[in-house]
């Protein structure tokens, strides 16, 4: 890996910031942008949820709604029927909400596991591929399909 930054490198490979680099295909100056601003909580959800989402990655998941709350141990009553029925209750995205987007008749959700200063990654199913199938994926917050974001801590 080619790193952009003068900035020396994370060397103590006990360090959680050294792993974490090591193990990505991103510069460091890629690396330490999509730290900026992020708590130390939101950096360890948002490991854990990326973790738990590369390993559903590729395996049958069900419909986006069941696979969300299945994925965030959420109770079934959180999203009646199909996403669309969704109340969003933030225009502010953060790691471990739910983003809605109006990518289907239904609208659709999914999970956001990491974000940069101007991207949320999502965890989903049943799209971009549909057939059910888990995967992850990069989306511009200013993306205009984005129709808000539910915090189930909010209600």
């Amino acid at each position: 890996m080619q790193s952009t930054s003068k900035e020396p490198l994370p060397t103590n490979k006990n360090d959680s910031l050294y792993f974490l680099w090591s193990k990505s295909t991103y510069t460091k100056q890629d690396f330490l942008e999509r730290q900026a601003g992020q708590t130390e909580y939101q950096r360890k959800l948002s490991q854990g949820l990326v973790a738990k989402a590369e390993a559903l990655v590729g395996t049958i998941q069900g419909q986006c709604v069941n696979s969300v709350e299945d994925f965030l141990s959420l109770p079934e009553d959180i999203i009646q029927g199909a996403a669309r029925n969704l109340k969003t209750n933030s225009q502010i995205p953060d790691i471990g909400m739910i983003v809605k987007t109006n990518e289907s008749e239904d609208n659709h959700v999914g999970v956001i596991i990491d974000m940069t200063l101007t991207e949320i990654r999502t965890y989903d199913s049943n799209i971009p591929l549909y057939f059910e199938i888990a995967s992850t994926r990069w989306l511009d917050k200013s993306n205009p399909k984005i129709l808000g974001y539910h915090d189930p801590q909010g209600e």
